[in-house]
């Protein structure tokens, strides 16, 4: 027990110094981009007086260690900071956005798994046959598909041409189709390919063959013998994969312009608003840290011949 205490520790001390780094990072990145006064004085610009002004607001006149530090001792305390661009607090922009974004990467998360798991399973049993070539084509073939290529095509043939489903927006159900379709078509492929190499190695184990030997059908073999220890693997890959459909959806919610986190994060790049910026991409990182550092917990709990490095 004291072993697997101190993997989970080693573990989450690690998490902690890569989320550090990356806010590290990406501050000083971010302030090496440029300064945001002109944009928020507008086309007519404004006097120096002005700019100093509202760079003495903002904070910018000072060291940018100084702005670090104060940032940082803000985080902690769990202020967020303040958007440049709209004056309000980033936490309560980031919270009214949450649900959207959250919906739309766990139904396209669902349906990912939907059609990856059958697919990666018939292809296990029947490897080599037309089932298994073509899947494996066709999960090539939509894992080199960007998402913003395959957005405006959905959009173009799907919302313009026959009108199916409205291109932008959010309210109905309707509305979740397409993007649905956008971000499961990038789960799909890698979820497929591990679902096929876990049962070609389950399939070949002793217990299987045992299992078989006994009389038992194959569908039970399937069932209960084969699939229960190939989701092993499976599973991690469907955990990780919920906080990178968090991350992955910027470029969906920008094309289908919906009103997620990840609209949010594409509009405060393209006006600088950095304490937005900041907000965003280190709750993004946290989540999919946290969502790693969970499975890495559960796994050296059941197993502790894993080891963390």
């Amino acid at each position: 027990m004291g072993e697997i205490l101190g993997i989970v520790g080693r573990r989450v001390v690690a998490t902690v110094a890569t989320l550090f780094g990356l806010i590290i990072v990406l501050f000083h990145l971010l302030f090496l981009l440029g300064s945001p006064i002109n944009l928020m004085m507008g086309e007519d610009g404004g006097t120096q007086e002005q700019a100093d002004a509202i760079r003495e607001r903002l904070g910018l006149d000072q060291p940018i260690w100084q702005q670090f530090l104060t940032y940082m001792g803000n985080l902690l305390t769990g202020d967020l900071g303040e958007s440049w661009r709209y004056e309000r607090p980033v936490l309560d922009m980031i919270t009214e956005r949450l649900p959207a974004t959250l919906t739309l990467g766990l139904l396209a998360l669902l349906l990912g798994v939907l059609i990856a798991l059958p697919l990666g399973l018939l292809a296990a049993v029947k490897p080599g046959s037309w089932l298994d070539n073509l899947s494996r084509v066709g999960a090539v073939t939509a894992n080199s598909l960007p998402n913003f290529w395959l957005a405006i095509m959905l959009i173009i043939v799907f919302a313009v041409q026959l009108g199916w489903v409205p291109a932008t927006g959010r309210g109905t159900w309707q509305h979740l189709v397409l993007p649905v379709i956008v971000l499961a078509t990038g789960v799909v492929p890698m979820l497929m390919r591990i679902t096929r190499a876990a049962m070609l190695e389950v399939l070949n184990k002793d217990y299987v063959r045992t299992a078989r030997s006994k009389g038992l059908p194959e569908r039970t073999v399937l069932r209960r013998h084969a699939l229960r220890n190939a989701m092993i693997p499976v599973t991690t890959v469907i955990a990780l994969r919920v906080g990178d459909l968090v991350a992955g959806t910027v470029i969906v919610e920008a094309v289908f312009a919906y009103p997620g986190v990840g609209r949010v994060l594409a509009e405060a790049m393209a006006f600088r608003d950095y304490p937005v910026v900041l907000a965003t991409v280190t709750l993004t990182a946290a989540s999919v840290l946290l969502v790693t550092l969970i499975t890495d917990i559960i796994y050296t709990v059941l197993d502790p011949r894993v080891r963390i490095s």
